[in-house]
């Protein structure tokens, strides 16, 4: 079945909010626990200070976006909506998986100080990534692992190639900051800060 509630919604320190089934929030959310969603949709912004999991064929939509500074943690889950902004102290971690695991964000993606991990044999596609690597942000590519942004960005923090088989691809690197570690990089990088192997 579905539900659906209105207005703005807390969910608090130590709360669970879980879905069963379809589910829609026809306001805004506010989550300091956890919120483990199969189907639910949240029309207006959601803030995320606590810890967010999407499993398997689990779907948050969000058309007013994310702002993130607690946890978001994809295992072959889904965020579809509007922008995600992953500020200071917020981590996006897609878990290692056993088997390839596609990943695709068609929504705009700022990491602006956050840290996102792409774990192995996680393939992550940003179609929209223009706000890039910001605010000392880290973007973290193990060992079999790829991260594709279609559009060029910026790089003013950190990004780290953890294995011979990592692979980052698409738009030019316009890169202040650093990019370290081994792997394959196929973006054009207009570099005036740090690239080491």
């Amino acid at each position: 079945g579905s539900s659906l509630l209105s207005g703005t919604i807390l969910n608090d320190y130590g709360g669970t909010f879980a879905t069963f089934g379809s589910a829609t929030i026809a306001g805004t959310l506010t989550n300091l626990g956890t919120l483990e969603p199969t189907i639910l949709t949240v029309t207006g912004a959601v803030n995320n200070t606590g810890s967010i999991y999407l499993g398997s064929s689990d779907l948050l939509n969000a058309p007013g976006g994310v702002t993130n500074t607690g946890n978001i943690t994809f295992q072959q889950g889904r965020l579809t909506g509007g922008a995600v902004i992953n500020n200071p102290g917020g981590e996006i971690v897609f878990t290692q998986a056993y088997s390839t695991t596609v990943y695709g964000f068609s929504q705009a993606v700022n990491n602006s100080g956050g840290v996102i991990v792409v774990n192995s044999y996680d393939q992550v596609s940003f179609s929209s990534f223009s706000a890039g690597n910001t605010n000392g942000g880290d973007i973290q590519i193990a060992a079999d692992a790829t991260l594709t942004s279609v559009m060029a960005f910026p790089n003013s923090g950190t990004i780290e190639l953890q294995g011979a088989t990592s692979s980052l691809n698409g738009g030019a690197i316009t890169n202040t900051g650093s990019i370290t570690g081994l792997g394959r990089i196929s973006n054009p990088v207009l570099n005036s800060g740090i690239v080491e192997a």
